[in-house]
């Protein structure tokens, strides 16, 4: 299965899996996908049915020949050529073609919930940024007020404090505001309102893709192939006799006798519409082919460029960690060296602006990381409801 990163939930918490398994369950999307298989189905059932058995009831106004041939009989078409089976399976490889389709729907909608998911991860832990912010400012600006009552510091450094810790509460706001509509989103594509999210990024360990097997739109090149071959059959199969058997009763004017009779008719000829049927048929199958290996050779291409962004951004995620505990290192040496007056207050907010900065860089670095792994799941195809 693939690697996700995801804690045990609870009862309140949505995971990324959980959150693409309701996304499946509740859009219409998806549903209307699985109705028009469940209509193929039933289509390709009815197409391999036997024709019907039709009723000839008449009178001829004359006693010309032919008048009476048919005043009354049961006729039932005889399928002995497989016409009623090549034509269940056409509808049956059209049925692959909408299996395929929803399984590209199905991962749709599934890169939508995991993008709008991490954006909301990502918004959490700003606004947990932006607190942590307004509670460091908060301090300078206690700090600040300690020492200007000491008459340690002129006012005015008091009143840049204050103009942080106001800046800082603004920022919390936006943070908080913004999280508010990204939930929003998300529970607008999952359908289930009311929860939190796990507060993980969605993220798995990239792996070898078995391109042809699970690429969404390959599946799809496969299944119109097998459309294109399921017709041409049918085309040359075409021209084969139609066969009935046939219960009669003499005319209406005669005493009443039964008979059986076969009837055999064929076409002589088409004027040569089913061999240009195949023929453009053939065309369209050499179509589909040099389109399926354009797409393939496209998607390992951007798999490996993925990869390649992958390796970066786990690099960069490396150094910002280590950055980010220099960095609150600093912070706590900084607001020592104000309290004791070792430090100006600018020098000190330089301080907490650089971790708040690096912070950010860092949960960027992270989120960068989450969307590449997003964008691995759709390359490779894989659906989290069916595990690797």
């Amino acid at each position: 299965m693939p690697e996700i990163s995801v804690r045990e939930s609870a009862e309140d918490l949505i995971s990324p899996v959980e959150a693409v398994r309701l996304a499946t369950q509740n859009r219409p999307v998806v549903a209307a996908a699985q109705l028009e298989i469940a209509a193929l189905e039933l289509k390709a059932r009815a197409a391999r049915t036997s024709d019907p058995l039709r009723l000839w009831i008449g009178r001829g106004s004359d006693a010309a020949p032919g008048a009476t041939d048919n005043d009354l009989a049961f006729v039932q078409p005889i399928d002995w050529f497989g016409r009623n089976r090549l034509a269940g399976t056409v509808v049956e490889a059209e049925m692959q073609v909408a299996r395929a389709n929803l399984r590209q729907i199905k991962l749709d909608v599934q890169s939508e919930v995991l993008r709008h998911f991490n954006e909301v991860v990502a918004l959490e832990r700003r606004v947990e940024i932006a607190r942590d912010l307004l509670e460091i400012a908060t301090r300078f600006r206690d700090a600040a007020k300690r020492r200007v009552d000491a008459g340690q510091v002129p006012e005015v450094q008091l009143l840049r404090a204050t103009i942080e810790c106001e800046r800082a509460t603004q920022v919390l706001a936006l943070r908080e505001s913004e999280l508010v509509s990204s939930r929003t989103r998300l529970f607008g594509v999952v359908g289930v309102p009311g929860k939190s999210t796990s507060g993980i990024f969605a993220q798995r360990t990239p792996r070898e893709p078995d391109f042809g097997l699970r690429v969404p739109r390959s599946l799809v090149f496969d299944a119109e192939l097998k459309v294109i071959e399921a017709r041409i059959k049918q085309e040359r199969h075409s021209m084969r006799p139609d066969v009935e058997v046939q219960l009669r009763r003499s005319p209406w004017m005669e005493d009443a006798q039964f008979g059986f009779r076969v009837q055999v008719s064929m076409p002589l000829t088409d004027y040569g519409r089913s061999r240009r049927n195949s023929e453009a048929l053939l065309k369209n199958r050499a179509a589909i082919e040099q389109r399926k290996a354009d797409t393939l050779r496209l998607a390992e291409s951007e798999f490996r460029a993925l990869l390649q962004e992958r390796m970066g951004a786990e690099r960069l995620l490396g150094q910002l960690k280590d950055l980010v505990e220099e960095a609150n290192e600093l912070l706590q040496i900084s607001e020592q060296g104000f309290e004791a007056g070792a430090l100006t207050l600018l020098e000190s907010l330089e301080a907490a602006r650089s971790l708040r900065e690096i912070e950010e860089a860092l949960l960027d670095a992270r989120f960068r990381l989450a969307t590449l792994d997003v964008n691995l799941l759709e390359a490779e195809g894989v659906l989290l409801e069916e595990g690797a």
